[in-house]
């Protein structure tokens, strides 16, 4: 017998082409969201990051028209990586997310209200696993 995907696989499978970005605090480094592993980067030295986080770079509409241009029907943006950092207002949970940074902004949201205006699909990625949870 064949197996009959879910519908909710199918429908993803049909849009065809997609986008994934990783954005976050390793954006700043430019050398991916493993940088604090791969270049084994001190947790206190990462940390700060946080602190220089002003996502100058993040330009939502660019990235949905660049996504758009190229043909995709869907763009993954990670909301929260495995830092913990998340780009959304995490609402109490803890401070370490993007609007109480000096970005002062809410990247999912300018990210879902551009996917909106162009005509993507929105999707996130968000990780349950935290690195350093237990230290903040």
């Amino acid at each position: 017998m064949i197996p009959t995907p879910l519908k909710r696989v199918k429908d993803f499978e049909e849009l065809g082409f997609g986008m994934f970005i990783h954005w976050g605090l390793y954006s700043q480094l430019g050398k991916g969201e493993w940088a604090m592993e791969r270049f084994n980067i001190p947790k206190d030295e990462y940390m700060k990051l946080f602190d220089t986080f002003t996502a100058e770079d993040f330009d939502a509409e660019d990235i949905v028209l660049t996504a758009k241009d190229a043909g995709a029907k869907y763009i993954v943006l990670t909301t929260r990586h495995h830092e913990g950092f998340s780009l959304y207002d995490t609402c109490g949970i803890n401070e370490y997310d993007a609007p109480h940074s000096p970005a002062n902004r809410d990247l999912i949201r300018e990210f879902v209200d551009a996917c909106n205006k162009y005509g993507i699909i929105p999707f996130f990625y968000h990780t349950t696993l935290d690195f350093w949870m237990d230290s903040f």
